[in-house]
């Protein structure tokens, strides 16, 4: 019996228009993600990266083609249908880290529960493992403006793990970092995948992910060049 994957595209299309040319940012693509994998997808600038996150959480529709996350076809769904599946089962991790500035560390990680109506007693009991689990526990009353860039991207994690998604997806999420700390943050990632088998999913330039992803998926004008699982020593 095969198992469900976590996301599929089948012959994925999105054209954008400009002006009298059309751009294939996807075109024909078709990858599927299994639970637990931890893939980077690298390729050029306007190789279609972004595009396919956004086609993947349902934010952006393909112009053809079907796209499924955890067993639903979200090319079928409506725009608040669309939001709810986001809500539920997608995590995001973004470049320029995007908490909520008068929000302290706890609070920023706790929003996404707070939105799913989860009780007040379990939300504090998950905030509170997640913030231990990433490294934050003492500075739960931080702001960002309080925190180092390292620590903002730590918490941005906590917040797109903490209501245990299907998928997290990450566009370039250590471009703003440096190295070491680029370093322990993919570290951090890579033990909540094999903890809870969470299914990552990296837009990246950075070869420091790319080295460390557990499969890495190149895209060129659209379409898939190639995609490999890495064989760590």
């Amino acid at each position: 019996m095969s198992v469900q994957p976590v996301l599929e595209l089948k012959e994925v299309y999105r054209i954008y228009r400009q002006g009298d040319q059309e751009v294939h940012a996807l075109d024909g693509l078709s990858l599927r993600l299994e639970a637990g994998d931890f893939a980077a997808v690298a390729g050029p600038s306007g190789s279609g990266k972004t595009t396919l996150l956004n086609v993947a959480a349902g934010l952006d529709r393909p112009d053809r083609g079907s796209v499924v996350l955890d067993g639903r076809e979200v090319t079928r769904l409506s725009r608040s249908e669309r939001a709810r599946l986001r809500l539920e089962k997608v995590g995001f991790i973004f470049q320029s880290f995007n908490l909520v500035p008068v929000l302290s560390a706890r609070e920023n990680a706790e929003f996404v529960l707070l939105l799913r109506g989860m009780d007040a007693a379990e939300r504090r009991r998950r905030v509170d493992e997640v913030l231990r689990e990433v490294g934050l526990e003492g500075l739960e009353h931080r702001r960002p403006s309080e925190l180092s860039g390292g620590q903002q991207q730590r918490v941005a994690v906590a917040r797109a793990i903490v209501g245990r998604p299907a998928l997290v997806l990450a566009d370039e999420p250590t471009a703003n970092l440096d190295t070491d700390t680029a370093l322990a943050l993919l570290g951090l990632m890579e033990q909540l995948n094999q903890a809870h088998g969470t299914t990552f999913l990296f837009s990246t330039h950075d070869p420091r992910v790319m080295e460390r992803a557990g499969r890495l998926i190149r895209l060129v004008d659209g379409r898939l060049e190639s995609d490999r699982r890495a064989v760590h020593s």
